[in-house]
């Protein structure tokens, strides 16, 4: 016997190809933009400059979606 906000959980356990297929859908875009980025930094990027751009690149990404989040909250508050 299993509480009662364990119905959704065994819900997905049973249709598990569905849940996989959702997951795997909302990921495919955040790949392969990724996988894009990346590989136009390998095209433009020489061999001696890649151990100082590649981590810039990360940190700058990593950046641009933390201020991306905040200024969305900040543009879209209807407070």
């Amino acid at each position: 016997l299993l509480p009662l906000g364990v119905e959704g959980l065994v819900g997905m356990i049973r249709n598990w190809t569905f849940t996989l297929f959702f997951c795997m859908s909302e990921l495919w875009g955040d790949v392969c933009l990724g996988l894009l980025f990346w590989g136009l930094a390998n095209d433009t990027t020489t061999l001696a400059d890649a151990p100082t751009l590649y981590p810039l690149f990360g940190l700058g990404a990593n950046l641009a979606q933390a201020l991306a989040g905040w200024v969305l909250k900040t543009k879209t508050s209807t407070t």
